[in-house]
């Protein structure tokens, strides 16, 4: 299992990036971090087709393309477009959204937590912080309840794994449950 925290950033201001970066790598110092960032919803699908997320940060207001117009309501369509089954996008565990403008959050539908984004303010880092730690404690503790399963098709197909298994692998045999 993969140790690192996968993060993706949307939004089209690099300097809040920049900061939400800064902040997340000042508040977590001890959890491994992948983060990228995309700064359009197209961008963003790009990375969702390619990667599986932990966590989803989008700003609410951004362009549909590099360098097009703003669109007041880009994360709530993103959103939309990660639950659209044809897109084939991962969808990443959890959600929310961080913008400047304290009007949008009243205006947004609960779609996700959206929360007022000011460097100089502490509530966002706090909550960031809070939720990176969370998703690490989850996810390590997830990894005692995956079991390796191998579905195969025919009683010959199973008989030729399970006797393979036992002759080069048999401490592999101990402890699973084996079922035809």
């Amino acid at each position: 299992m993969n140790p690192n925290i996968s993060i993706l950033i949307v939004d089209d201001d690099m300097n809040k990036i920049q900061n939400i970066i800064t902040t997340i790598k000042a508040q977590i110092k001890d959890v491994p971090l992948r983060i990228n960032q995309a700064i359009s919803i197209s961008e963003a699908k790009q990375y969702l087709k390619k990667d599986k997320y932990h966590l989803l940060i989008s700003d609410l207001q951004m362009p549909l393309h590099e360098g097009g117009e703003l669109i007041p309501k880009a994360g709530e369509i993103l959103v939309r477009e990660i639950y659209k089954v044809k897109n084939r996008l991962n969808v990443p565990l959890y959600i929310i959204g961080l913008t400047q403008h304290r009007q949008f959050i009243s205006n947004f539908n609960n779609l996700w937590k959206v929360l007022f984004y000011n460097m100089s303010e502490e509530s966002w880092k706090i909550y960031l912080r809070d939720l990176i730690f969370h998703i690490y404690l989850i996810k390590s503790n997830l990894s005692q309840f995956i079991i390796e399963t191998i579905f195969v098709e025919g009683v010959n197909d199973f008989k030729l794994l399970q006797k393979t298994t036992e002759l080069y692998y048999e401490e592999l045999l101990t402890g699973y449950n084996v079922e035809v």
